[in-house]
C-alpha cells in the first residue's frame, strides 16, 4: 500500500488552506485513471482490479469498475483536453467507447449479461448513462446509428426492472433522464414516481433516511444529494417543483458538510460504504455547478481538496496504483458484502468539478478555512438527530436517531458518537458487539446488544436525547439516553427502565494502533471507576459520575474490526441494574494530544435525585437534566439563582450568568443562550 505523491507545487496565495489548485486535481485524476486503463479486459468492457468480489458476483464487480471509472472520467472528457499520465498520453475516449460497445453487445464475449430486478447492473447503468451524457461529444456523438441503438437497448433494460425502495430509486430517475438526453426510450412518469417516493425519505437539514427506516448515514452525501443533483442537472426543468425541492434540500445539506470535516480532512466514518471516501464532498461540487450552494466558493473547494488530500496522502493505493477497498490502508473491516474491488471509484464523482471552467468561482476563489480550522464549533441538525462538534483535527457526530435492525450493523449506525479519528469498530468481534461509544445491554453479562428502535426526543445546543427499547434483552424495558456536550467532552446520562435485572455496558472511544499497544489506566476515585487508554499522543477516557460500579480495562480484544488501524483498545464501564429504574452517568473524552488522565478526573461531578441529574463542571457551569419523563420544576439553579419553572428537560447556567433552558415541548429560552453553543475548551 502507498500514497499518492503529486508533482505540482503548492499555491499558498490562491489556496492558503490546502495549497491545492485545479492543477493538483488534474494531476490526481490522471494518476488515478491511468492504472485503470491498464487493468482492463482485452475487450475493454471490464476492469480486472485487485480486491474483493462483490456478493453480486465477478461480472458485476468488473462492470462496476468500468462504469465508475467512466463516471469519474466523463467530466474530463467533456473538457476536450488530452489526458496525459505518467507513462504518456491516455486515449480515454477510445478506451471507454470500446468498452461500452463491447459490454452492450450480446455477441461479444465481454457482454455485461442480463439486467435483472434489484441487480447491481441497475446502479451501474445509471453511472453509464450519466457518463455518456457528460462525455457526449467525445463518445456518444461519434457512435453510428447501429451503435447508439445497441447501447440504448441495453440501457433500456433497466426501465422494466424493480429497484430497491431506497436511494436506488434515484438511479432509476438518472437512467431515464440520461436516456432522454440521448434521445433514447424513457418514461417521464417513472421519473416522477421514483422521485416522489424519495420524498418520503427526507428527514430535514438536507439528510435522508435510506428507505422507511432511520438508517441515517453518509448516503445522504454520496447517495441522495449527489444523485438527486445529477438528475437535476440532467433534466430538472421537466419537473420544476421536484427540482426546486431537491436543490433546496441539497443547499441545506451542503451548508452543513464543512462541519463534518476536521482540519486534516478526516471525517467521522458513519454508516455504510465508507470506502467511497471523498465522494462525501461531491454535493459541494454539484451544488457549485448548479449554482445552488450558499457556501463561499473558496470554502467549498477547500473542503473538497482537504478531504481528497486526507486520503491520497495516506496509504490507500495498491501496489499497482488502484484505490484499495477499505477506508485507510486497505483495512477491510468497513466493507459490506456488496462491496467489490471497483466500489471505491465512486470517490471519483468528485471530479465532476471539471465541468466548471477554470474561471468559475469554485476554482478561482481564494480558499476559506473550514469551521474546524477557525476554532471550536457546534452544529445542531434536528432532522437526522445529529450534532457535529469539534475543533482542529478532531470532529465528532453525536447520534440520537440512526440505528439498524441488524445487530451486526450496530457499529456503523447505533453508536452514541462517531469520530474523525477514533473507530468505529465496524463489525462483530469474538466477544460480540464492540463497546466503543456505545451503550449496550445484556441478561448474562456475556452477550451484549446495542441500542435499536431509537426514537429521538430533543436536540438543542450542547444537548440531545433519545429513547430506545432494550430489544432482545428486555422488550418491555427502555433506556432514555441524554448527551451533554461541554467543550471537547461528553457527559452521557442514561435512565434505565428495566423490567428484569440487566447488565449495562458503556465504552469510550476506541484507541486504534498498528504498533505497540497503548497504556491502559484503571482508577477508582471516591469509589467510582475510571478507565482510560493512552498512546501515540492520544487519550481515550471514560469516567463514572454516577451509577456505574465497575470498570473493564482497555485491553486488546477487537483485532480486525477498525477501519483505520489493525488493533484497538476500548475503556469500558459496567453496572448491574435491578428491575425498576436506575441512572447511569459517565464523562467521555477523546483527545488527539497527550493529556494526563488526572486532569480529566475532575472535569465534572454529578448529584442525583431519582431521574434528575445536576452536573457541576470545573469552570462553574451547572447543568440540570431530567433523564426520564420531564416533571414540573420550580427551582433556582447556579450561583446566579436562575429561576426555572415548568417541564424543563435540560438547563445550563454558566458561571458568568448566561443560561439556556430546553422545555419538554422543544422550546428554548435563556439569557445570552447563543453563547452556549460555542463553549470554550473544558479545563
Amino acid at each position: 500500500m502507498h500514497s499518492l505523491t503529486l508533482q505540482a507545487a503548492a499555491d499558498s496565495q490562491r489556496a492558503p488552506v490546502t495549497g491545492w489548485t485545479r492543477t493538483h486535481w488534474e494531476e490526481a485524476f490522471s494518476a488515478l485513471v491511468e492504472p485503470l486503463v491498464h487493468s482492463a479486459s482485452p475487450g475493454g468492457a471490464r476492469l480486472l482490479l485487485p480486491g474483493p468480489i462483490s456478493s453480486h458476483g465477478v461480472l458485476a464487480t468488473e462492470l462496476e469498475g468500468f462504469t465508475r471509472a467512466f463516471m469519474m472520467s466523463a467530466p474530463w472528457l467533456a473538457t476536450g483536453r488530452a489526458c496525459v499520465g505518467r507513462d504518456g498520453p491516455i486515449d480515454l475516449a477510445g478506451f471507454f467507447a470500446r468498452g461500452t460497445l463491447a459490454g452492450t453487445d450480446p455477441a461479444h464475449p465481454e457482454h455485461w449479461g442480463p439486467v435483472r430486478d434489484r441487480s447491481q447492473h441497475l446502479v451501474e447503468l445509471a453511472a453509464l448513462g450519466w457518463a455518456l451524457v457528460v462525455s457526449r461529444e467525445a463518445i456518444w456523438d461519434r457512435f453510428d446509428a447501429r451503435q447508439r441503438r445497441q447501447v440504448g437497448d441495453y440501457l433500456a433494460r433497466a426501465h422494466a426492472c424493480d429497484y430497491f425502495d431506497n436511494n436506488w430509486r434515484l438511479f432509476a430517475a438518472v437512467t431515464h433522464a440520461a436516456c432522454k438526453r440521448l434521445d433514447l426510450p424513457h418514461d417521464p412518469g417513472a421519473v416522477a414516481r421514483h422521485l416522489t417516493a424519495v420524498e418520503r425519505m427526507y428527514l430535514g437539514d438536507g439528510w435522508y433516511g435510506d428507505g422507511d427506516r432511520d438508517q441515517v448515514d453518509h448516503y445522504s452525501a454520496w447517495g441522495f444529494n449527489t444523485w438527486g443533483l445529477m438528475w437535476a442537472w440532467l433534466d430538472g426543468d421537466a419537473l420544476p417543483d421536484l427540482r426546486d425541492r431537491i436543490l433546496s434540500r441539497a443547499r441545506a445539506f451542503v451548508a452543513g458538510l464543512p462541519y463534518l470535516v476536521a482540519s486534516d480532512g478526516g471525517f467521522p466514518a458513519f454508516g455504510r460504504s465508507i470506502s467511497y471516501r471523498f465522494a462525501l464532498v461531491t454535493p459541494i461540487v454539484l451544488g457549485a455547478l448548479l449554482g445552488s450552494s450558499d457556501l463561499p466558493p473558496g470554502q467549498g473547494r477547500a473542503a473538497c481538496s482537504l478531504v481528497m488530500q486526507h486520503f491520497l496522502s495516506r496509504p490507500v493505493l495498491t501496489a499497482r496504483g488502484h484505490l484499495a477497498a477499505g477506508f485507510i490502508e486497505g483495512k477491510t473491516a468497513p466493507l459490506e458484502r456488496y462491496s467489490g474491488a471497483g466500489s471505491p471509484y465512486w470517490a471519483g464523482m468528485v471530479f465532476t468539478a471539471f465541468l466548471m471552467p477554470p474561471q468559475h468561482p469554485f476554482w478561482s476563489a481564494i480558499e476559506v478555512p473550514l469551521p474546524a480550522q477557525q476554532g471550536r464549533f457546534e452544529r445542531v441538525m434536528p432532522g437526522p438527530g445529529l450534532i457535529a462538534f469539534g475543533e482542529g483535527a478532531h470532529v465528532q457526530l453525536v447520534n440520537q436517531r440512526a440505528w439498524h435492525e441488524t445487530a451486526g450493523m450496530g457499529g456503523k449506525y447505533a453508536r452514541l458518537a462517531y469520530s474523525s479519528v477514533f473507530g468505529p469498530l465496524a463489525r462483530l468481534g469474538p466477544k460480540g458487539v464492540p463497546p466503543d461509544n456505545a451503550i449496550l445491554c445484556s441478561l448474562d453479562g456475556l452477550d451484549f446488544r446495542c441500542r435499536r428502535a431509537t426514537s429521538p426526543r430533543h436536540l438543542a445546543p450542547g444537548f440531545s436525547s433519545s429513547r430506545w427499547v432494550m430489544t432482545d434483552v428486555d422488550p418491555d424495558g427502555w433506556v432514555q439516553t441524554s448527551v451533554i456536550i461541554k467543550g471537547d467532552v461528553m457527559v452521557n446520562l442514561h435512565w434505565v427502565h428495566a423490567t428484569r435485572e440487566v447488565v449495562m455496558r458503556e465504552g469510550g472511544h476506541a484507541l486504534g494502533y498498528d504498533g505497540a499497544a497503548p497504556e491502559s489506566v484503571s482508577l477508582r476515585v471516591e469509589g467510582r471507576p475510571i478507565e482510560a487508554a493512552l498512546g501515540d499522543a492520544r487519550v481515550c477516557y471514560i469516567g463514572a459520575l454516577a451509577g456505574w460500579s465497575r470498570g473493564v480495562p482497555a485491553r486488546p480484544s477487537w483485532t480486525g474490526v477498525d477501519p483505520r488501524h489493525r488493533d484497538n483498545v476500548v475503556p469500558v464501564l459496567e453496572a448491574t441494574v435491578p428491575s425498576g429504574g436506575a441512572a447511569l452517568v459517565a464523562l467521555v473524552c477523546a483527545r488527539v494530544e497527550a493529556t494526563p488522565v488526572a486532569s480529566l478526573v475532575g472535569l465534572a461531578r454529578c448529584e442525583l435525585e431519582s431521574a434528575t441529574a445536576r452536573l457541576t463542571f470545573a469552570d462553574g457551569e451547572v447543568v440540570l437534566v431530567q433523564m426520564g419523563d420531564a416533571r414540573e420544576l420550580d427551582l433556582r439553579l447556579g450561583e446566579h439563582g436562575v429561576h426555572l419553572r415548568g417541564r424543563v428537560v435540560m438547563a445550563r447556567v454558566r458561571a458568568d450568568g448566561a443560561w439556556l433552558a430546553l422545555d419538554e415541548d422543544g422550546g428554548l429560552r435563556g439569557c445570552r443562550a447563543s453563547e452556549l453553543a460555542s463553549e470554550t475548551r473544558a479545563p
